[in-house]
């Protein structure tokens, strides 16, 4: 079972990333920029941004015990640590 719900939350983190790395790329094609550099540059510092808050959220949220915090969370999200200790970093 542990298995299958860590190879399901890689997959949901794949498909998320996925799907924001194609909608910033075409938001920001759409705002159009004067020159091919400048559209380039914003493209892959937006896509970057979105892509590491988004991995490092959903990496977290996986891992958080919010059931302390939150009834709705907590249903969601209880994970085993409660809160940052020496063996959540492993």
């Amino acid at each position: 079972m542990a298995l299958l719900i860590g190879n399901g939350i890689t997959i949901m983190i794949v498909v998320i990333n996925v799907i924001l790395k194609m909608s910033t790329i075409a938001l920001i094609t759409w705002i159009g920029y004067d020159t091919y550099s400048e559209l380039m540059t914003n493209i892959v510092n937006g896509v970057f941004v979105v892509l590491f808050f988004n991995t490092g959220i959903l990496l977290v949220l996986s891992n958080a015990n919010l059931s302390d915090v939150s009834g709705l969370l907590g249903g969601w999200f209880h994970g085993k640590f409660y809160d940052y200790s020496p063996a959540w970093y492993g």
